[in-house]
């Protein structure tokens, strides 16, 4: 067996895991609608320093000004629903937030690189998902990636319980980065909150100049899930 079948092997192994112990569900990137307009004309998501086509910037600056220049040139997925950046989004955004669900075959892209906790962090690692999957297997510890407790910080905690909570909210920030443009051909899913929401964003099309048909092609992809919200 070469290489490169070991490391499919290893990426479908990856997913069923993924699947039957934390109900993973794809690779997921949020944006608010009118952001949404602009990656239907494009066709792809890419990173912010590659896109002037930002409307609505629904980022933090203070962690993007710490984020590092190649991060910012990636299109950025999670791995869950309820990462603390998610978090910030649907306080900055709960009207109009949405999540895009990507393949998980983007995940064996040549430029895909995952990174252990939030990249603004400087302890955060990161390596090609190729390394990761044949060489390093404990870079990500996916129980807490994928973790479903709560991760506010309480200010009443020890300080030993602090740096714990902190770490753990580092890790839920865990992404996949990829250098380049991920085509919407990939694209499985389009989440919305429930059917108010939904209506809203058919209208927001329609009244942008979508046309019907695209509307109903959009339409097919479209789930209702509060779960992400």
């Amino acid at each position: 067996m070469d290489s490169e079948q070991h490391f499919q092997i290893e990426q479908m192994n990856l997913l069923k895991y993924l699947e039957e112990y934390y109900d993973f569900d794809g690779l997921i990137h949020a944006t608010p609608f009118a952001n949404f307009l602009n990656i239907m004309d494009d066709g792809y998501v890419t990173g912010r320093k590659n896109n002037s086509h930002i409307i609505s910037d629904i980022a933090n600056q203070e962690v993007i000004n710490k984020t590092n220049n190649y991060v910012k040139k990636c299109a950025r997925f999670y791995f869950y629903k309820n990462t603390p950046t998610y978090y910030h989004f649907n306080e900055s955004h709960p009207n109009d937030l949405i999540y895009l669900v990507f393949d998980w075959a983007i995940f064996s892209f040549n430029s895909a690189i995952i990174y252990d906790g939030n990249p603004a962090v400087p302890r955060t690692r990161c390596m090609s998902t190729r390394d990761y999957l044949l060489y390093n297997r404990d870079l990500i510890d996916w129980e807490n990636v994928l973790s479903r407790a709560p991760f506010k910080l309480d200010e009443d905690c020890s300080d030993e319980e602090f740096e714990e909570k902190r770490e753990c909210i580092r890790k839920r920030n865990a992404e996949l980065d990829i250098d380049g443009n991920v085509s919407l051909d990939y694209l499985n899913k389009i989440i919305l909150k429930d059917e108010n929401q939904v209506n809203v964003f058919y209208d927001f099309l329609d009244s942008n100049g979508i046309k019907p048909n695209i509307i109903k092609m959009i339409s097919a992809k479209v789930i209702i899930d509060s779960s992400y919200f």
